[in-house]
């Protein structure tokens, strides 16, 4: 199988992280600025830009404009319980069975100028996955394999990583995208290689830490509510928006 190198940027956002976990930025420090992180790396200023946009992405770090980037708490996670007090302390994950629920709406049959006409139902949505015990559920939205990601228009399709990674596996491409590279967002180039596209819009997904109005069905089923921006820096998209799923339905 041929091996494809790892971007550039993408390794460059791995060492940053790793520097993050072993405590060499803390919670709430400033990162080094963006040009002696692309002289640190010996890189141009887009690239290291790039690397910190992933970062940024999966909720390492804040780009505070005016003030710097700086490393971000780690996320913390609704508790939703049956008598429905919810806790915005950080769970203890070891002891909880975790379940992974991803699931996309295609947007169908609209051109990007008329995204922010759509009808609630018609965006997109995606959970990431749901940590299940005994006692209480908990819904997880800053999960490194499905984080952030940017999603890819091709006439009125929408195409995401998870639908490039299957569309690999039946063709039998040699590209097999790992899950810390499908949760940044593929380069444009390597999209564009992998399903034949001449062109692209990259639409950014932007989703809050945290559950917003979260309730428990008379089934048993975890209705959730959260918000989601889109913003693209070329077609000028930008909403709020929030979407109400059982997850029974993806179970």
């Amino acid at each position: 199988m041929k091996k494809i190198n790892q971007p550039v940027w993408l390794k460059i956002a791995n060492k940053i992280r790793q520097d993050i976990e072993a405590g060499i930025y803390r919670s709430n420090t400033k990162l080094p600025s963006l040009n002696n992180l692309a002289k640190q790396f010996e890189v141009n200023r887009n690239t290291a830009r790039q690397a910190l946009l992933y970062l940024q992405n999966i909720s390492l770090i804040s780009v505070e404009q005016g003030r710097g980037t700086y490393v971000l708490d780690k996320p913390t996670c609704v508790n939703v319980s049956d008598n429905h007090i919810f806790s915005s302390d950080m769970v203890d994950f070891t002891e909880y069975d975790e379940k992974i629920v991803s699931s996309e709406l295609i947007i169908p049959d609209v051109k990007s100028k008329n995204i922010i006409s759509l009808r609630e139902e018609e965006k997109i949505w995606r959970i990431k996955s749901l940590i299940l015990s005994d006692q209480d559920t908990v819904a997880l939205y800053s999960c490194e394999i499905q984080s952030n990601m940017l999603t890819y228009f091709k006439g009125t399709n929408v195409l995401t990583p998870m639908v490039l990674e299957e569309a690999a596996r039946n063709s039998g491409s040699l590209f097999r995208p790992l899950p810390t590279t499908v949760s940044a967002g593929l380069p444009e180039y390597e999209f564009k290689h992998i399903l034949n596209l001449k062109h692209t819009i990259p639409l950014l997904m932007v989703e809050s830490n945290y559950v917003q109005a979260p309730e428990i069905g008379g089934d048993g089923s975890v209705v959730l509510s959260f918000k989601r921006y889109f913003v693209s820096n070329r077609v000028n998209i930008k909403f709020e928006t929030s979407h109400v799923l059982p997850m029974i339905a993806t179970a």
